[in-house]
């Protein structure tokens, strides 16, 4: 398993700093504050592309999203600015690897699964496991972020670890994605098949 830049937008639902709607061919973004920051409206949809007219402020523009559900608890939405309403476009633009496009993951708050793998990873530099996962109880793992370290006073070393809870997994080509959290962030480890 190793991390993985992809899921590096990972958001639970409860912490975003924007909540987005959907209803009736319109989206809306509403703030922390309650306050709407961007209206966008429908304007061409096919599958899981949308092409809306998003208004932020007195700014106006098109932009291409495309949303994927990865599970049931994972949605990701991809979204690049385009100069014209065109559905060919949006598509090219999706597809290209060249495109500069924003990514957001998103979590159902709460949620937790069985961690998808059982058992422990080591590195040859350090004794303890470097991860653990489902060994105490099946939805928890545990990441050692500091292998070693001495207190003052002690005459020890301890292995700085943090507990993590399985959020959700899901399958992409031959790599198989899972989300965790702590109390103070989320992780995504990717194993490839």
């Amino acid at each position: 398993m190793s991390a993985d830049s992809s899921c590096l937008e990972l958001t639970a639902l409860d912490r975003a700093s924007v909540v987005l709607t959907y209803s009736n061919g319109r989206w809306t973004e509403i703030s922390r504050d309650g306050e709407t920051v961007v209206k966008a409206l429908c304007v061409h949809s096919e599958d899981d592309l949308f092409v809306v007219k998003k208004t932020t402020n007195c700014n106006t523009g098109i932009s291409c999203i495309k949303t994927r559900k990865h599970s049931p608890d994972v949605i990701s939405v991809t979204s690049v600015p385009m100069a014209a309403a065109d559905m060919e476009l949006c598509k090219k633009l999706q597809a290209s690897e060249k495109t500069l496009f924003s990514f957001d993951m998103l979590i159902k708050d709460d949620h937790v699964v069985k961690c998808p793998y059982e058992g422990l990873l080591f590195s040859e530099k350090c004794s303890k496991p470097l991860l653990s996962v489902g060994c105490d109880m099946s939805t928890r793992m545990n990441l050692t972020d500091i292998c070693s370290v001495r207190l003052p006073n002690s005459q020890t070393d301890i292995a700085i670890t943090e507990t993590f809870v399985c959020r959700s997994s899901f399958r992409v080509k031959n790599e198989t994605f899972l989300i965790a959290s702590s109390r103070r962030r989320f992780l995504c480890l990717v194993r490839i098949n």
